[in-house]
């Protein structure tokens, strides 16, 4: 789900690239842009949860905690939740600065 959600949004974002700026389409980027930041969230909380339980493991349910044998697995795990995050502030971001230049005109009367 974590691969698929960012390969999804990193493919939308190299093409709103190519839109136009006096396109009619950005209020539906602004749109999907909020789509996305939540898309991102949930992925990088899904893998957090999994990594989670990869890292202590969970004695309700019998699993052992695996990192302690593949330590170079779980260090790379643990470098793509860091990227993740960064990648969800920096959407974050991206989503209210995209947000800001597309109502801003209607805030101020002008068109």
């Amino acid at each position: 789900y974590f691969v698929i959600v960012n390969a999804i949004v990193s493919i939308y974002g190299f093409l709103v690239l190519f839109l136009p700026s006096k396109s009619l389409l950005w209020r539906l980027v602004v749109a999907l842009d909020a789509v996305f930041t939540i898309l991102l969230t949930s992925s990088i909380s899904a893998a957090l949860a999994i990594a989670y339980v990869g890292e202590k493991g969970n004695p309700i349910a019998g699993w052992l905690p695996i990192c302690d044998q593949v330590t170079k697995y779980c260090n790379q795990v643990k470098g793509a939740l860091i990227v993740g995050f960064i990648s969800v502030v920096l959407y974050m971001l991206l989503f209210l600065y995209s947000l800001h230049t597309v109502l801003n005109p209607l805030l101020l009367g002008k068109s």
